[in-house]
């Protein structure tokens, strides 16, 4: 998508935008995404999705 204005045949700015979603495949096996390390002395093991998405936009001047 492009934006500008038009003064005498000349653009004087553009925007350029971009929005997007992407899914990352993370393999079919347990990732560990973080360890909380409790005072009773046990362990708490987070893993991550197998799909990670991801969502953004872009803008450029």
């Amino acid at each position: 998508m492009k934006h500008g204005k038009e003064e005498n045949g000349m653009i004087d700015k553009w925007i350029n935008g971009l929005m997007f979603c992407r899914m990352f495949y993370v393999q079919n096996t347990k990732n560990i995404f973080f360890k909380n390390y409790r005072s009773d002395g046990t362990v708490e093991t987070v893993y991550q999705f197998a799909f990670f998405p991801v969502f953004g936009v872009e803008a450029e001047f």
